[in-house]
């Protein structure tokens, strides 16, 4: 009815419930916009059609005229621009959901879990499951391995991995000596 996913039922938790909360309501503001723009669209062009038919003899008149119908040309725009915005919040929202969705069944898959098994039990395009399973592999949600049948199979990561940058060795290291300063004795040990 909303247009939104349909995600089966039990799928995503909370997660999955929240995106398709904000989705909608991304919806209905794309709506509430696109309708705004047609509306002063056509007020703009009601605006040009009367200050053609008036045509004041006087060229402040005309200009004055064409102001009018130039302002909410102005304020469509802008709602056009607003409608777009939503509609990609709500694309993003929808992404968010699936991607919930994705991962719960992944959990649920004792022996990891192919993109064609995800498809079929979601309902949607293997290739949508092959994206959805590979953005989770990317952001370390889910881990990839090769089944026995040489298929990849993908499984949910007990404990997140965290990533360390250039330079954390050299940081811990500067709070460690941080920390010795503190205490007497101990500097003078560790530099002979």
């Amino acid at each position: 009815m909303c247009g939104g996913p349909r995600i089966p039922p039990g799928f995503g938790g909370e997660a999955a419930t929240t995106a398709l909360r904000e989705q909608r309501k991304a919806l209905a503001n794309a709506r509430l916009a696109s309708i705004a723009t047609v509306v002063q669209g056509v007020f703009s062009a009601a605006v040009t059609l009367v200050a053609l038919a008036i045509m004041p003899a006087s060229i402040v008149g005309k200009v004055l005229l064409f102001a009018l119908a130039v302002f909410p040309l102005l304020l469509a725009m802008r709602s056009r621009g607003r409608a777009a915005k939503a509609r990609a919040h709500a694309g993003a929202a929808s992404e968010r959901a699936w991607q919930a969705a994705a991962e719960d069944a992944t959990a649920r898959a004792k022996d990891g879990i192919t993109p064609a098994a995800l498809a079929k039990m979601l309902g949607i395009e293997p290739e949508h499951a092959d994206n959805l399973l590979t953005t989770l592999a990317v952001h370390d949600r889910t881990r990839i391995e090769v089944g026995e049948d040489a298929e990849l199979r993908y499984s949910v990561v007990s404990d997140p991995l965290v990533r360390i940058g250039p330079g954390a060795a050299e940081e811990e290291e500067a709070q460690e000596e941080l920390a010795d300063h503190g205490k007497p004795g101990q500097r003078e040990g560790r530099r002979r």
